[in-house]
């Protein structure tokens, strides 16, 4: 089974349910929002990747799993905004 096979059975409440937990978990012992802050920050730095140069996803390809992997491609979903 490939990434993007498993990516495509998460489902939309799924994704939202984990990322809640996630988010509860992270800042649970935060005195302020600034401690908060900080701890997603570090969650963010010391879990996750970022490249500027991630492949771009081929025509009707999910970005959920165009890279294969945990890495992040902002630059693209920020000029997408703008």
């Amino acid at each position: 089974m490939s990434v993007s096979d498993v990516h495509m059975k998460i489902t939309a409440d799924q994704v939202v349910s984990r990322v809640s937990t996630l988010a509860a978990s992270l800042v649970s012992g935060a005195a302020t929002r600034l401690d908060a802050v900080n701890s997603v920050e570090n969650y963010l730095r010391t879990t996750e990747t970022y490249n500027l140069n991630s492949p771009v996803p081929r025509s009707g390809e999910s970005e959920v799993g165009s890279c294969g992997g945990r890495e992040g491609k902002a630059s693209r979903e920020a000029a997408r905004i703008y």
